[in-house]
C-alpha cells in the first residue's frame, strides 16, 4: 500500500477546500494564534506547526458513500465563518477574531462562527487504500455521537465504537424541506453486511493498522493570519450578516 504524501502548503493554495483553505495573497506581518484548532467533540486547543494538504472526502452530488472511520472522536475541531460575498470559509481565531468583533448593521446579527469537525475516513467504494479527511458540522457530529451511544453496551464502549473494526457508516445527502442546502444522513452499517448489501470487502486488521498510520491531524486546517482577517473584515458586506429575527 502506497504511503500518502503530506506536502506542505505554501502561501498560495490551488483551490478552496473544507479543510485546507485559500491562503492570503501576501504574507501578513503577524501570525494567527495556532490555538484556533483543537480536537475531540470538546477539548482544549492545541498547538500545531505547519499546514499540509490532505485528500478530501467530497459528498456533494455524489450520492451515497460507505465510510470506515479511523478515529473514535474528531482529531480536528475548530470554528469557521462563511461569507456570502466571498463564497468561502475563514477559520475563526476565537480569542482574537476580527470577524467576530464586527458590529452588525441595524436589523442584522453578528457573524456566526460554526463548529466544524474533521475525521480521517476511508471511502470504501472509491479508494479503500487512501485516507481522506471528512469535514462536517454539528448536524453530523450529533448523529455520530448518538449512534455510538445507542449501539454500545456501555459508556466506555461508546468512546471507541465509531472506529471499531466492525463499524462502517452509510452516508448520504437528503433533501430538507425549506432548506436549499441538502442535509446529511448517517446510518450505522455492520461489516458483515458490506458484501451482502454493497459488494464491498471489509478491511482486515492488518489493513486498518497500516491505514491508521496515515491519519491526519490539526495540521490540515489553514489558519489565516490576524492581519489578513483584519483586511477581510474591512470588506465584509451587509448581506454577510444574518438577518435578525423580527420582534413579536
Amino acid at each position: 500500500m502506497a504511503k500518502i504524501s503530506r506536502s506542505r502548503v505554501s502561501d498560495a493554495v490551488d483551490e478552496v477546500e473544507d479543510t485546507v483553505e485559500d491562503a492570503a495573497p501576501e504574507r501578513p506581518t503577524r501570525s494567527a494564534r495556532s490555538s484556533a484548532v483543537s480536537s475531540g467533540w470538546g477539548a482544549k486547543q492545541e498547538e500545531r506547526e505547519e499546514t499540509v494538504k490532505a485528500p478530501i472526502l467530497k459528498l456533494k452530488d455524489n450520492g451515497t458513500r460507505i465510510l470506515k472511520l479511523l478515529d473514535a472522536a474528531p482529531p480536528i475541531k475548530y470554528k469557521r465563518h462563511y461569507l456570502n460575498s466571498k463564497k468561502r470559509y475563514y477559520t475563526c481565531l476565537r480569542d482574537e477574531c476580527p470577524l467576530c468583533e464586527l458590529t452588525p448593521p441595524a436589523g442584522r446579527k453578528k457573524l456566526r462562527a460554526s463548529w466544524t469537525f474533521v475525521m480521517n475516513v476511508i471511502d470504501m467504494a472509491d479508494d479503500p487504500e487512501e485516507v481522506k479527511t471528512w469535514t462536517f458540522g454539528t448536524e453530523v457530529s450529533s448523529q455520530l455521537q448518538q449512534i455510538a451511544e445507542d449501539k454500545s453496551d456501555s459508556p466506555e464502549a461508546a468512546k471507541t465504537f465509531l472506529s471499531d473494526e466492525g463499524s462502517y457508516f452509510e452516508v448520504k445527502h437528503i433533501k430538507v424541506a425549506g432548506r436549499e442546502a441538502p442535509g446529511t444522513n448517517v446510518a450505522f452499517l455492520r461489516s458483515r453486511y458490506l458484501i451482502e448489501e454493497h459488494s464491498i470487502e471489509p478491511l482486515n486488521e492488518e489493513e486498518l493498522a497500516e491505514l491508521e498510520q496515515e491519519r491526519f491531524g490539526p495540521e490540515v486546517v489553514y489558519v489565516n493570519t490576524l492581519d489578513y482577517l483584519e483586511d477581510v473584515a474591512s470588506e465584509v458586506q451587509t448581506t454577510d450578516f444574518p438577518v435578525a429575527a423580527a420582534r413579536k
